[in-house]
């Protein structure tokens, strides 16, 4: 019986993310998703189905990843099940079969090759046309990560690598030296001119019981020859959810443990 007509206007004005909410304007906006601004007005961008066809019948998909390799190829890569696919322009194609069922997989492209790690089957790298294991890599590696001249890989605890541009060989846990926790979910770089290079590039862990950071300027093993260190972040809370970390111009976002949204500044060891 009580009813009430509430109009909410345009929000011409756009997104305003400094702002607190109760003084925001009326045609402001706290999110907003596939809109266009243009000429005073707003309106929904509009989507398509990219294919009809599922990747994987009756299967969520696990990861995606846009593959750049050779001179101007691409490809759409998409795990699925048991298999990683690709998109020949006209139908989903098999790059990977036989991989175990319902598990996160994550990409890296490094040296015109896409790596797929899902923490539990030997990762492997496609190159556009063939799929091939990395055995030299840890059997259960949970992501890659490129990272100067060096293809990074954690798994369980541990921070390992590959030889210098190769991934034909893998140095050892106990060489590198790095096991900042008891696993380690994920990691992203964080660097404040998006580069790999040099102590300006950090890399991004997080862990079960916190967040750490990894960089140096020679990763040559064992630990007592190269010029590499790990500290952990201030506070104790962690990120098991990898896909929310994100590098940002003002620092790298993640969302914790303990479901709060955190940002790490540049050139600062305390979360936001």
């Amino acid at each position: 019986t009580h009813t009430a007509i509430i109009e909410y206007p345009m929000a011409k004005r756009g997104v305003n993310l400094y702002g607190n909410i109760a003084d925001m304007h009326a045609e402001e906006a706290i999110f907003a998703q596939n809109c266009i601004w243009k000429n005073g007005m707003i309106k929904r961008g509009g989507s398509s189905k990219f294919e009809t066809d599922e990747v994987s019948a009756g299967k969520k998909i696990a990861g995606l990843h846009r593959f750049y390799y050779g001179t101007g190829s691409k490809q759409l890569l998409s795990a699925s099940g048991t298999v990683v696919k690709y998109h020949d322009g006209a139908t989903w194609q098999n790059a990977r079969t036989g991989m175990t069922d319902d598990k996160q997989v994550f990409f890296a492209t490094w040296l015109d090759n896409a790596f797929i790690a899902n923490a539990t089957d030997q990762p492997s790298r496609w190159d556009g046309t063939t799929n091939t294991s990395v055995a030299a890599a840890p059997a259960n590696t949970v992501m890659f990560l490129p990272y100067q001249d060096r293809l990074l890989s954690i798994t369980g605890g541990d921070l390992t690598w590959s030889a210098a541009f190769s991934y034909a060989t893998w140095e050892s846990l106990a060489n590198c030296g790095v096991r900042p926790d008891t696993y380690l979910y994920g990691m992203c770089l964080h660097s404040s001119t998006n580069v790999a290079a040099g102590y300006d590039a950090k890399v991004l862990l997080g862990g079960a019981n916190g967040m750490y950071l990894f960089y140096g300027s020679d990763l040559r093993v064992p630990f007592t020859t190269g010029d590499y260190v790990i500290y952990p972040l201030a506070g104790n809370v962690g990120c098991n959810a990898p896909r929310t970390m994100c590098w940002t111009p003002k620092g790298t976002m993640y969302l914790g443990i303990d479901r709060q949204v955190y940002l790490l500044p540049f050139n600062s060891p305390m979360p936001v």
